[in-house]
């Protein structure tokens, strides 16, 4: 009588403890979609701060051989 009861508290277990897993990956896979979407935004900063530093060395360059 008791095996019955304690089978299906380790099914009811087991079943809670695979919710539990598949929350926690698809947790996971959000945190590296936002992750990698932080990752393309910096990129195109970083791509946009080199472009203005070149035209800021270039005019800088410019206005530096134009005061000799």
């Amino acid at each position: 009588m008791l095996l019955p009861i304690i089978i299906v508290g380790q099914n009811i277990q087991a079943a809670a403890a695979d919710q539990r897993s598949e929350s926690t990956y698809k947790d996971a896979e959000a945190v590296l979609k936002e992750a990698e979407e932080i990752q393309r935004h910096l990129l195109a900063q970083d791509e946009a701060i080199s472009s203005i530093v070149e035209r800021l060395e270039a005019l800088a360059a410019e206005r530096e051989s134009g005061a000799k």
